[in-house]
């Protein structure tokens, strides 16, 4: 029991309301943030701008927070005051979260409202790096989750797999091994006389999880051997013979014309003896298609546990592992020349590394679907803070973004995946164009009709979307503002220019990935008393995969793999902070972006011409190159036919006032 001597003093307080700035938004020092809970997700470490979705007016969006109801993409990252943006990445959270640890900010803005003129984009996010001091600082912490922790989901419990007998037994928890370690230090270097300043952080993010169990369609034992007699009869057995084993295979090498009518022989194999419908024979099927499927695993063996034999719908339980290993750096190093004079240089590198980024139905090699892949973001600042006189501050930034994004295709030999045996050269193709169509597996999808209405899922990668791609946007900028402390005017003079570059290359090579469509045309029927084939009712993809008998196949030819796109904005502005009372403060600016159109840096774009007269067909409208290749007739003699726009003029106008220290209208 207290008595009546004890004291209880309380030290914290509501914050001072800002009454000097009719800025909407909020600024949020480090010692708020890190006592709020981040949240560590499966695929990312804790991420330094969530907490923006909590300053009113903003909500999350794709990346950055939407701001006032805007669209997404619509807002502008700043690191220390450095525009943190590609071609690429515009109002992209990513070159702040993949390479900034949260214990490495020491503070961030983010204006919702009469953004200051400096500033570009609806809304926007400014992050500063912590500097180091006159004492030594530093943590060190760790965070760790794991399957043994995690609780039962709801229907987790009731969810069951089969054993190596068949068997249904409780399936495990789903595996889930996130863990974060994260490190800083900062403070001065000794016998510098106290002039340099230093701060360095380090986060290591690694995990692995389940990805979600999914059902797919993969062929039957039966299947693989030419046998399609499972979708007449039972799965497993099938039928022999003719009776009640309706032909919806037919034998395209049998095809037979009369004038316009053409008929086809139905595909009839020997099957417990006697001649069957719907089994293709041993010798009609392709050795090229019997060496691309001799990868599937033993259905006896390695995927018995998976394989229902009791179906040939969704007779694949899939899953795969997922997860990442991330690496962030952070530095600042601050050296004073002089009491006026201070130069900083500011880094922030990461890495994130996937395990892989394989998409549902998560097949087994080489038949799986997706990519491995990098991001690799990186951020230099060098900033020089002079003081001209007391009422005069020159502060001079020069910045450079990157984001390097490599994506290697699942099964590309070239980068040391796959196996040379899985490549299509392997399987007896020949006379393909270079590239790496000839290094990695091929895409290959099946059609189907109404008598065989499941085909097998997609194997190998899915198109160029998966191919080997590099992904390279760059961006340098220079920031110079002049602040001028007049009466009771603070006016700023500035301005910023970006020169953004982006590489790109999808695909990376003379060709991308081989797509081979098999539809069930070339086992399908001819409609009666015509010479239309009928692909509605009979055929089936896998069946003219089995054959050899692809679809015409189209693979388009690259003489120029990388596109270099470019672009140089800039933007000079004015602000004027005017304290007209001691109650009211009017904030005016003008901001001018000159946004020139985007070009390739060696002409390698082309344009259409309205009036230029088309060859081929004899009308108006074609298209042409950039630069001066080939003259007149087939190059504009430009960069770029789009003309720039010069009206982007962004006024700010802004007023605060001040009725007590309570209340404050803006």
């Amino acid at each position: 029991i207290g008595t009546a001597t004890e004291t209880i003093e309380v030290t914290a307080a509501p914050p001072v309301l800002d009454t000097d700035s009719a800025i909407l938004g909020a600024v949020m020092e480090n010692t708020v943030y890190s006592n709020l809970p981040l949240f560590q997700s499966t695929t990312q470490q804790r991420d330094p701008t969530a907490f923006a979705t909590l300053v009113p007016g903003a909500q999350g969006g794709s990346r950055t927070p939407l701001i006032g109801g805007t669209a997404n993409y619509n807002g502008y990252l700043y690191l220390d005051g450095v525009p943190s943006e590609t071609i690429n990445q515009q109002g992209d959270n990513r070159t702040v979260s993949l390479n900034v640890s949260p214990e490495a900010v020491d503070q961030f803005q983010v204006n919702t409202s009469v953004p200051p003129a400096e500033y570009m984009g609806a809304g926007s996010m400014n992050f500063t790096i912590k500097s180091g001091g006159l004492k030594f600082h530093g943590q060190a912490s760790g965070f760790l989750r794991n399957t043994a922790f995690e609780a039962w989901t709801f229907s987790q419990k009731a969810s069951t797999i089969k054993n190596s007998a068949g068997q249904n037994i409780p399936a495990p928890k789903a595996v889930e091994h996130p863990s974060e370690i994260s490190a800083s230090i900062g403070g001065f270097v000794p016998h510098a006389g106290h002039k340099v300043f230093f701060f360095f952080a380090y986060d290591r993010y690694h995990s692995r999880f389940t990805q979600n169990p999914a059902l797919t369609t993969i062929p039957s034992t039966l299947m693989l051997n030419g046998d399609f007699t499972e979708f007449n009869g039972s799965p497993g057995t099938g039928l022999s013979g003719t009776a009640g084993n309706t032909a919806f295979l037919f034998d395209p090498t049998t095809n037979n014309c009369v004038g316009t009518v053409c008929t086809r022989l139905p595909f009839q194999g020997v099957k417990n003896g006697v001649p069957t419908n719907n089994v293709i024979p041993a010798g009609d099927i392709s050795p090229i298609t019997q060496k691309i499927e001799s990868f599937w695993p033993n259905y006896n063996n390695a995927t018995a546990a998976n394989y229902n034999a009791a179906t040939i719908t969704n007779n694949y339980l899939s899953t795969g592992i997922g997860g990442r290993d991330n690496h962030l750096y952070d530095y600042r190093v601050d050296v004073d020349l002089s009491s006026k004079n201070r130069i900083s240089a500011v880094g922030a590198l990461g890495q994130v590394v996937y395990a892989n980024n394989f998409s549902a139905p998560y097949l087994p090699p080489p038949y799986v679907i997706g990519d491995y892949a990098i991001i690799v973001p990186k951020q230099f600042d060098v900033e020089d803070a002079y003081t001209i006189t007391p009422h005069l501050t020159n502060q001079f930034k020069w910045g450079y973004t990157r984001f390097y994004m490599p994506i290697i295709s699942a099964s590309d030999t070239a980068h040391g995946y796959g196996s040379p045996s899985q490549t299509i050269g392997a399987f007896g193709v020949t006379n393909l164009p270079g590239g790496q169509t000839n290094t990695e597996f091929p895409d290959i999808t099946f059609g189907t009709s109404k008598a065989a209405a499941t085909a097998p899922n997609q194997w190998g990668p899915n198109g160029n979307q998966h191919s080997t791609q590099l992904t390279i946007p760059n961006n340098y900028s220079l920031v110079d503002n002049l602040q001028w402390v007049k009466n009771k005017h603070l006016i700023t003079f500035g301005i910023t220019y970006q020169f953004q570059g982006l590489n790109n290359a999808n695909p990376a090579t003379y060709t991308g990935v081989l797509t081979l469509p098999f539809n069930q045309s070339p086992t399908a029927n001819f409609t009666a008393n015509s010479s239309s084939i009928d692909t509605s009712i009979t055929g089936y993809g896998y069946a003219s995969f089995l054959i050899g008998a692809v679809d015409p196949v189209t693979l388009p030819l690259q003489n120029v793999a990388t596109i270099y796109s470019r672009i140089k904005p800039f933007a000079p502005f004015v602000e004027d902070s005017w304290k007209v009372s001691q109650k009211m403060v009017v904030d005016v600016g003008l901001r001018w972006d000159y946004l020139p159109p985007l070009h390739e840096k060696f002409n390698h774009f082309t344009y259409l011409n309205p009036t230029l007269m088309n060859s081929a067909t004899g009308t108006p409208g074609a298209l042409e190159f950039g630069g001066n290749y080939g003259g007149s007739a087939v190059s504009c003699g430009c960069k770029t036919t789009s003309q720039a726009y010069w009206k982007n003029w962004g006024p700010r106008l802004g007023v605060v006032y001040s009725v007590n220290d309570k209340t404050v209208f803006r």
